[in-house]
């Protein structure tokens, strides 16, 4: 009797061995567009406590947008692209003690509704236009067009020339990663990992001192799925990070004078999933899910002394591609 013990290894052994890595990188030519629909979910609460104030604070509500990116040229490592972040639709709901007021934003055009219905601000009928102009100054860049480089991970340069991104995403984008993805700077395999590190100087309008703090977003290749062109290679996002005693100053909303921000304790929980076809280079479908949680003490003159806070900010973020518009930038 012959046993057919080497043909058995071979099937074990093409069984077992390793899978080939493959290059997760994004892919256009010259001329290539791809529009791109944001959907962001943001909710936020804060509480403020001193001797003389004791006040919540909350908002919750949908920015909608769409990223629309044609690529100028191919560069090494990336591309530079005309893009225009467009069809702005925001709602929000804003609420501070006892008051509550509805924001709808289409495009430039701002309303804003007390609780009885009553239209406080409308831009398109110059109702009050003027208390509209903190909010159409974080829209500052939408509906513009502007160039950008971006790498082949999904990382946007930090372009010193040109426009700026809208304010509103600013802080987003303060690492480059606008996407709630990305990609490994080489070919993985099943069950890689590997991380980008959100460098942060600044919360909003105030600046950190000492040296900036990073979080590390987490990726990993979890699975393939389907064959040929279509296959796509599913990633998983996870941050979870906490930072303790950062000092911060400078600028805060509604106060006239510098702050003093002392941070007593940061957090980043976060989760995600990314979709992308590799063969074309292109993302299906891409969430992240986050939730930032602060304890922090601040000091100015108009604030009357010292105040606590606390404050949470959950982001739920989604991006598909969507249906180009016929549109010249």
């Amino acid at each position: 009797m012959r046993f057919a013990f080497p043909a058995l290894f071979a099937v074990l052994s093409a069984a077992t061995a390793p899978q080939d890595a493959v290059p997760l990188r994004l892919q256009f030519r010259a001329g290539e567009r791809q529009d791109l629909r944001f959907d962001m979910n943001m909710k936020m609460d804060m509480e403020v406590a001193s001797d003389a104030v004791n006040m919540k604070q909350g908002m919750d509500g949908t920015i909608l947008f769409t990223f629309r990116n044609t690529c100028k040229k191919v560069v090494e490592g990336g591309y530079v692209c005309d893009a225009m972040f467009d069809d702005l639709e925001m709602d929000q709901r804003v609420a501070v003690g006892d008051q509550n007021v509805k924001v709808t934003v289409r495009g430039r055009k701002v309303k804003m509704e007390g609780p009885d219905g009553l239209v406080v601000v409308d831009t398109e009928k110059e109702v009050n236009p003027k208390l509209a102009e903190p909010i159409l100054k974080e829209l500052a860049g939408f509906g513009e067009s502007m160039e950008i480089e971006m790498d082949a991970r999904g990382l946007i340069k930090d372009g010193k020339k040109g426009k700026a991104l809208p304010k509103l995403l600013q802080g987003v984008a303060s690492s480059g990663n606008l996407y709630p993805f990305v990609l490994p700077d080489k070919p993985v395999q099943v069950g890689d990992e590997w991380t980008h590190e959100n460098e942060i100087s600044s919360l909003g309008e105030m600046t950190l001192e000492g040296k900036p703090i990073k979080v590390p977003l987490k990726y990993r290749l979890e699975r393939f799925e389907g064959e040929g062109a279509l296959r796509v290679a599913v990633l998983s996002t996870k941050v979870d990070a906490e930072f303790k005693d950062i000092v911060c100053a400078g600028k805060m909303e509604g106060v006239g004078a510098e702050v003093a921000l002392k941070i007593a304790k940061l957090t980043y929980k976060g989760t995600g999933e990314t979709r992308f076809i590799p063969a074309t280079g292109r993302v299906e479908r891409s969430a992240l899910d986050l939730t930032l949680k602060s304890e922090m003490t601040a000091e100015a003159q108009e604030l009357g002394g010292a105040l606590a806070m606390k404050m949470g900010l959950g982001i739920k973020a989604k991006i598909s591609p969507t249906t180009p518009k016929k549109r010249d930038f």
